[in-house]
């Protein structure tokens, strides 16, 4: 007992499930509870390694890369505290404040999981407190091949 485990999985996987959707990240959390710490990523550019999909179809798994988050969004808004990269324990932010209450409000952020759209934005509304105990931001993100 007392061991530790990391699960890495798509932000939309280890999310806690506000709303009804049984996702790994409310279950994980219905087991363990406070014990249980998911974090979420966020990035503001990059590329990804991914299938590509344009006019409908299948471009084919490679790198693709994905337009920088457009400003208002919650990457760019992250982007403009001005680091690279950070982490923020979200568990330690008071609830009350403008920090607080940002970070529990729906912002869209980019969303880059198997399949990405070809010159789409792949951005996905969800509220970073009420999903996750922590936050990694990465300004520039660079995909590599998985093999």
């Amino acid at each position: 007992m007392g061991e530790k485990i990391i699960v890495w999985a798509h932000n939309g996987h280890v999310a806690m499930d506000h709303g009804g959707d049984e996702k790994l990240g409310g279950l994980l959390r219905r087991r363990f509870g406070r014990q249980f710490y998911t974090v979420g990523f966020a990035f503001r550019r990059g590329d990804v390694w991914a299938t590509g999909v344009g006019d409908g179809r299948s471009r084919g798994e490679g790198k693709w890369p994905l337009a920088a988050s457009p400003e208002g969004t919650g990457d760019a808004i992250l982007s403009g505290a001005g680091m690279p990269v950070f982490f923020l324990d979200l568990r330690a932010v008071p609830r009350t404040g403008a920090l607080g209450e940002w970070l529990a409000a729906p912002h869209d952020f980019h969303s880059a999981g198997r399949f990405v759209t070809i010159g789409g934005e792949n951005m996905k509304r969800i509220s970073f407190s009420e999903s996750f105990d922590g936050l990694v931001f990465v300004e520039n993100i660079h995909a590599i091949h998985p093999r």
